[in-house]
């Protein structure tokens, strides 16, 4: 680890002690990505995910049955194509990384 950059050092011992999202910060809430073409359409407020996956890994792609109307209304039309992500909304910090 001597030629390794700060930023990868702290990743790195991020990774080895396995923590989650839900073990370093307070979770408020989960919310879902639309993204269409690569492009972020909008966002909605949604349950925990079943699975437990998070942001690229949680990934479920979709063709719009019906319209949906997403946060500051924007729409996906039925019939188009697109993909979802879920984040959670994170808080204070729990406790130290380190």
């Amino acid at each position: 680890m001597e030629n390794t950059p700060r930023s990868q050092t702290k990743k790195l011992k991020y990774n080895q002690k396995n923590l989650g999202a839900d073990d370093l910060f307070e979770v408020f809430g989960y919310y879902k990505e639309y993204i269409i073409d690569g492009k972020l359409i909008g966002i909605k407020d949604c349950e925990k995910p079943k699975d437990s996956l998070f942001g690229y890994y949680s990934r479920k792609d979709f063709i719009a049955e019906n319209n949906i109307i997403l946060k500051k209304g924007k729409v996906i039309k039925k019939g188009q194509e697109y993909y979802t992500r879920v984040y959670p909304f994170c808080g204070k910090m729990k406790k130290n990384i380190n």
